[in-house]
């Protein structure tokens, strides 16, 4: 299975890659920094259990490492 992460993906071309990747069957690590929004996408793709969302701001090097452990 292929495992993909996106960031940005709560909006716009992140989102977009997302829905492209989910119809694929690829399991997704969404990042941004908006929880909301991307539960709301994470809820929307296909197989929604597969994918897991991480509210995480990638500029601050702490919040990656942690979204990544």
């Amino acid at each position: 299975m292929m495992r993909v992460f996106i960031t940005g993906a709560s909006s716009g071309i992140g989102a977009a890659l997302a829905r492209q990747y989910a119809s694929q069957g690829a399991a997704l690590g969404l990042l941004a920094r908006r929880r909301d929004a991307l539960e709301q996408l994470k809820d929307s793709l296909p197989n929604a259990s597969l994918h897991q969302a991480y509210a995480v701001d990638v500029t601050d090097r702490a919040a990656l490492a942690a979204a990544a452990a």
